[in-house]
């Protein structure tokens, strides 16, 4: 987090295994501090939880790819 941070990262997409997203990625979202859209590549049993938390970006392979990078751009003003 900090490197992306560094580099003023707009978009950061954090990997891990499923059962390790249930607490890295609320750590990864309050580090980040909304300074960069937080991705989860996946789609883990903790999803609910962790959109409960405010972490609402996931991309896997069920994605509409296209369609979610269309979002990010828009969420990002681009």
């Amino acid at each position: 987090m900090k490197a992306a941070l560094a580099a003023k990262a707009d978009i950061v997409v954090i990997c891990a295994s499923d059962d390790d997203y249930a607490t890295l990625a609320p750590e990864a979202a309050k580090l980040l501090a909304g300074k960069a859209i937080l991705v989860v590549a996946g789609a883990p049993a903790s999803q609910p939880d962790l959109e409960s938390q405010g972490i609402n970006h996931f991309i896997s392979v069920r994605s509409n790819v296209l369609e979610t990078l269309k979002g990010y751009l828009k969420e990002l003003g681009i």
